[in-house]
């Protein structure tokens, strides 16, 4: 039986399947919000040993049906993460990633007419829970001011909902951006160091002196 996956996520997802043949899917990243990422999943197998037979018995093929493959992708990939909620909000959404599978091998074009209810579900679903990741990523930059507690899923959740926040910046490109005094890593845009207060950019600090009167 084929089945289609659907994303709403904008990361490439990989899943692997010890044991299962074959042993990893992988669903593309969606280029843009408005978008959808699809992969057709088959049915697979997984051999087993005949109990009690002898050496010269050939193992037995099992075969995976591709609905059961689909559902399992879905949901040892949402059981995996951080910050998911199945709890019903206001909006309708629940804090999950945003995945669901359809029966068939469904085009991307043909899936957006008519499934259009449960990919607009999917969306506000991945929504909330980016949302949720950034909440807890606010939590630890606010105790540790620390980008290393930032993952790159909080970063990128940041950056879909097209939020601006302090601690959302490239780890690289901070490790090249070090505060004067302290040698702290910083994000590239920062006016004063987090650790140690030392100005960074005294033009901007002179510009916003009033938001600073405490430091």
């Amino acid at each position: 039986m084929r089945v289609t996956i659907v994303s709403t996520l904008p990361f490439r997802l990989e899943e692997p399947k010890p044991g299962l043949i074959p042993s990893l899917y992988t669903i593309p990243a969606v280029s843009t919000p408005e978008d959808i990422a699809t992969v057709i999943i088959e049915d697979g197998y997984h051999i087993v040993l005949i109990p009690l037979s002898d050496d010269k018995a050939s193992p037995m093929r099992i075969t995976d049906v591709g609905e059961k493959i689909a559902e399992s992708i879905i949901q040892d990939f949402i059981n995996a993460n951080l910050s998911v909620s199945f709890d019903l909000l206001e909006n309708g959404a629940r804090a999950v990633p945003g995945l669901f599978w359809i029966e068939g091998a469904i085009p991307e074009k043909e899936i957006k007419i008519k499934h259009f209810l449960k990919i607009s579900q999917a969306k506000n679903n991945t929504c909330a829970w980016f949302e949720r990741l950034v909440k807890l990523a606010d939590d630890d930059w606010q105790k540790n001011h620390q980008y290393r507690m930032i993952t790159d899923l909080q970063r990128i959740a940041c950056k879909y909902l097209r939020l601006t926040r302090e601690w959302n910046f490239d780890v690289f490109e901070a490790l090249g951006n070090l505060c004067w005094a302290c040698k702290t890593a910083l994000n590239p845009t920062a006016i004063i160091c987090q650790n140690c207060k030392a100005i960074i950019n005294k033009t901007e600090f002179d510009k916003m002196k009033g938001q600073f009167a405490n430091v």
